[in-house]
C-alpha cells in the first residue's frame, strides 16, 4: 500500500543533478578554462531530455552464489562500489558545452590533466531517493547524431563509489 504522506503526481523538475568541482591530485582544485558564459561547476544540470534523463547503474552484482559439484552453493559478496550514471541532455542544453569543455582537458592529447568530480542526484518525489558518485569521470564524449527533431546527448560518467539510496528521505 502507497504510503499517503507522497501522493501525488511525479514531478521530473524537483530532481537535482549536480556535478560538482572537479579536483586533481592530492585534492588540488582543477579550474576548466574555455566554459561557456553562464556556467561553473559545480554544475546544476539543466535542459535534459524529456524521458529517462538519468540512469544509475552499479557495475556488478553486490552479491552471486558459487554451486559446487555436489550442490552445495556458497553466497559471494562483491565489494565493487565503481558503477555509472549516465545524464540524457537536450542537444541545445548549456551542459553539453561545460561538460565538453571537461573531456576535452581531460582528453588533451599533448598535456591531459586527470580529475574527478561528485556527482549528486536528489529526487524528493515519492520517498525522496539519493544517488551519490565519488571520483567520476567521464568515459567519453557522446556521439553525435541529429535528425528533424531535437536529440538528445548522453553523458557517461564512470563512478569510482557508487552509492544508491531509495526511498532516502535525507534531505
Amino acid at each position: 500500500m502507497p504510503d499517503p504522506r507522497f501522493a501525488g503526481p511525479y514531478v521530473p523538475g524537483l530532481v537535482q543533478i549536480i556535478v560538482g568541482a572537479p579536483v586533481g591530485a592530492l585534492g588540488a582544485a582543477v579550474i576548466i578554462p574555455n566554459l561557456p558564459q553562464g556556467a561553473t561547476f559545480p554544475l546544476l544540470i539543466t535542459g535534459r531530455a524529456a524521458d529517462s534523463f538519468v540512469t544509475a547503474t552499479q557495475t556488478t552484482d553486490t552479491t552471486s552464489f558459487t554451486v559446487g559439484a555436489d550442490g552445495e552453493s556458497v553466497a559471494n559478496i562483491s565489494y565493487d562500489k565503481t558503477g555509472s550514471i549516465t545524464i540524457s541532455l537536450m542537444a541545445s542544453s548549456l551542459n553539453n558545452l561545460a561538460l565538453s569543455a571537461a573531456h576535452a582537458l581531460l582528453s588533451n592529447s599533448v598535456q591531459p590533466l586527470f580529475f574527478t568530480f561528485p556527482v549528486t542526484i536528489k529526487d524528493p518525489n515519492a520517498k525522496g531517493d539519493l544517488v551519490t558518485g565519488a571520483n567520476c569521470v567521464i568515459q567519453r564524449a557522446p556521439d553525435y547524431t541529429r535528425g528533424a527533431a531535437e536529440g538528445t546527448n548522453s553523458w557517461v560518467l564512470l563512478s569510482a563509489a557508487l552509492r544508491l539510496l531509495h526511498g532516502a528521505r535525507i534531505f
